[in-house]
């Protein structure tokens, strides 16, 4: 899917591998979008194989392209966002070079969380690197909160493998069911 979408390649090959804006996005080089892959296997089965990721945000979510036949006004294949935190997947109002040109930059705020960012990067002066999210110790749908206090740097490949891990073990639970520990091994 990625080859679909005009100039995407071309924008991945300059800018993969790089902290954009100080880590608040980045493209994916092969290794996180083969980690991310693996989160959408885990988090979102139905859908392996009908995403394809592109890039990510400091906390970890993971943009996408959709591939069902939702198309943006433009005609392109739309943009996705899956949030480990939620475990949401949310489809994104606008194609993939939308969400880049236009809502990245007139809308950070809604993309990015971007006063939560510079909140964060003010307490983080040494900021992100291309390998690592500030993702939460406690995910929202286990009780966590969307606060500083609960997002710890850690690698965007752990971070996707335990919570696409705890999603998939959790995702038929009622809400409200207690969970008693939670093991890594």
């Amino acid at each position: 899917m990625l080859t679909e979408i005009p100039g995407l390649l071309e924008l991945m090959a300059e800018y993969a591998g790089k902290p954009l804006n100080g880590g608040i996005y980045r493209l994916l080089d092969q290794k996180l979008h083969d980690a991310a892959d693996r989160f959408v296997a885990y988090a979102f089965p139905a859908w392996v194989g009908r995403l394809d990721p592109f890039g990510c945000d400091w906390m970890g979510r993971i943009f996408a392209i959709d591939g069902s036949d939702r198309r943006a006004d433009d005609s392109e294949r739309c943009a996705s966002l899956l949030d480990p935190a939620t475990r949401d997947l949310l489809q994104v109002p606008a194609s993939v070079t939308q969400f880049h040109n236009e809502i990245l930059v007139d809308d950070p705020e809604t993309a990015l969380e971007e006063t939560l960012w510079k909140e964060w990067q003010s307490k983080h002066r040494d900021g992100l690197s291309y390998w690592d999210v500030a993702g939460h110790n406690v995910p929202g749908y286990l009780g966590g909160s969307l606060e500083l206090s609960n997002l710890q740097v850690q690698p965007a490949t752990v971070y996707w493998e335990l919570s696409g891990q705890l999603i998939a073990q959790t995702f038929k639970l009622k809400p409200g069911t207690p969970i008693k520990s939670v093991t890594i091994d």
